[in-house]
């Protein structure tokens, strides 16, 4: 009797466990569908299960891949075939409109090519009037220059995010040092080193520095002031006036000394205010009126120098382009003349043209690189900490 008793507990005891551990598992159960019930936000569903006008409202960007290609295959055309065919990228776009504009700026610069080539050729016996030729030359290649610049980076940008957005120092105040490799033709200068501080606001910009040959054979001051009066809503969007200032004091070949002064009028704009693919591509010009003075050791009397008189009239001239290319870099494409530069022949027929990289790393940290290519090559690289931006 015994053991037939032991049988029913046994199986009692075997089916409490089997109801204990079920009664577990369902309670682990309706845990995990809890926690699964909070992880849930509710309102809120896969990304795969919104539609595309869903998605654009919340930010997101499409681009057909076929749309990609034809752009790429664009701006291949425009850097090629665009060297002949003004506006070649934007014609293969359908952007006839910008097309037009960048035909009728290639006509414009042939025109004043061509009047400059007709001076040179047959001139009328007035220097004031014979002289242009040179404006007119420079005029007429940095129109040529920008219609190929516009063409190429308006047809690598022409997507719905365009030209990133620009990085330039618009107000504060910033310090930078830098150094230049410079071979100036007949001159035994090589290395300098620079320093230099600037102040600006919206309407205001001044500027001044230093440049030492690292041998003591030269040193190089200057300053710069520009107002600008009138200003838009977007302060690329400007018009102003300045005066420059420099004196430099050469030591080594044969001493001489120089002192340059000029006044100039500079506008710049935003492109997309004409188009609106080149939205945050800046183009400005500067033209101005200078004289230069110069003087030198006396060859009678050593270490005496000569009064100091005037030796030229000078225009100087800057045209230029600026963009970022990619986020936090900056490019400045610019052509001048009559700015004086170590490395510009005189006379300058055209003028020299120069690149400058600006890599902002940091909100208060850049970057600086550039190179200027006329009677020579010269590169350079710095560094500048901004403030009060």
């Amino acid at each position: 009797m015994l053991g037939l008793l032991l049988v029913p507990a046994q199986a009692t005891a075997a089916t409490q466990e089997g109801e204990d551990a079920a009664s577990v598992q369902e309670e682990d159960d309706q845990g995990e569908g809890q926690l699964d019930e909070g992880l849930t936000e509710p309102g809120r569903r896969a990304i795969e299960e919104l539609s595309q006008q869903e998605l654009e409202d919340q930010g997101f960007v499409f681009e057909s891949t076929i749309t990609q290609r034809e752009r790429a295959h664009a701006t291949v055309f425009a850097m090629t075939a665009g060297a002949v065919v003004p506006g070649a990228g934007h014609w293969h776009l359908d952007d006839s409109r910008t097309a037009l504009a960048l035909v009728a700026t290639e006509i414009s610069a042939l025109a004043l090519l061509s009047t400059g080539a007709f001076l040179s050729l047959s001139p009328t016996g007035r220097p004031a009037i014979d002289d242009r030729r040179r404006e007119m030359f420079f005029l007429g290649t940095g129109l040529l220059g920008t219609r190929r610049i516009v063409d190429i980076v308006g047809t690598a940008y022409r997507d719905e995010l365009g030209i990133p957005r620009s990085t330039s120092r618009r107000v504060g105040w910033g310090v930078q040092a830098g150094y230049e490799y410079l071979r100036p033709p007949d001159l035994s200068m090589r290395h300098l080193s620079s320093v230099g501080g600037v102040f600006r606001t919206r309407h205001m910009s001044l500027e001044a520095g230093t440049a030492q040959e690292l041998g003591w054979g030269m040193s190089d001051y200057h300053a710069e002031g520009r107002w600008f009066p009138l200003v838009g809503t977007d302060p690329t969007n400007r018009f102003g006036v300045g005066l420059r200032g420099r004196f430099l004091h050469y030591r080594l070949d044969e001493p001489f000394q120089r002192a340059d002064a000029a006044f100039f009028v500079e506008g710049a704009f935003n492109m997309g205010r004409l188009f609106t693919h080149l939205d945050q591509m800046e183009g400005g010009m500067l033209v101005g009126y200078g004289v230069e003075g110069r003087r030198r050791i006396d060859d009678e009397q050593d270490d005496q120098w000569t009064p100091l008189t005037q030796e030229a009239t000078l225009i100087p001239m800057r045209m230029y382009l600026a963009f970022n290319f990619i986020d936090p870099l900056r490019l400045e494409v610019s052509l001048q003349r009559g700015m004086r530069h170590w490395l510009e022949p005189v006379p300058s027929r055209i003028g020299v043209p120069s690149l400058d990289v600006t890599y902002r790393s940091a909100d208060r940290l850049d970057l600086l690189f550039s190179s200027i290519f006329g009677t020579g090559t010269g590169v350079g690289a710095g560094l500048r900490f901004w403030f009060g931006e």
